[in-house]
């Protein structure tokens, strides 16, 4: 399925993750999505529990599996993607929409 202008992309937390981490594979793809989609007219979209969920993966110590990544460079990051994409609230309708957009 080609996505059209005007679609809606939802990143997941593990595309922030990988976008993020250059040692992860396909980290140039996710880096890709995030710079092409808005160029063609498709709007990507992340919610609250997702950049929750990346701060929490980013500052974990590499050892525990996480980024490693000082508090600062990961909120950093955050306002990024808070550019790049729109951030849904996180009520009923949103959730409809959710799972409409995955059925």
């Amino acid at each position: 399925m080609a996505l059209q202008p005007g679609s809606i992309v939802f990143l997941d937390t593990n595309i922030l993750l990988i976008a993020t981490d250059e040692g992860r594979p396909h980290h140039a793809d996710a880096r890709h999505v995030l710079k092409v989609a808005p160029a063609r007219g498709i709007h990507l979209a992340i919610s609250g529990q997702v950049i929750r969920e990346y701060l929490v993966v980013a500052t974990r110590p590499t050892e525990a599996n996480g980024l490693g990544l000082d508090v600062t460079d990961a909120l950093a990051n955050t306002d990024v993607f808070l550019r790049q994409a729109v951030l849904y609230d996180e009520t009923e309708r949103v959730s409809e929409r959710l799972r409409d957009l995955v059925r």
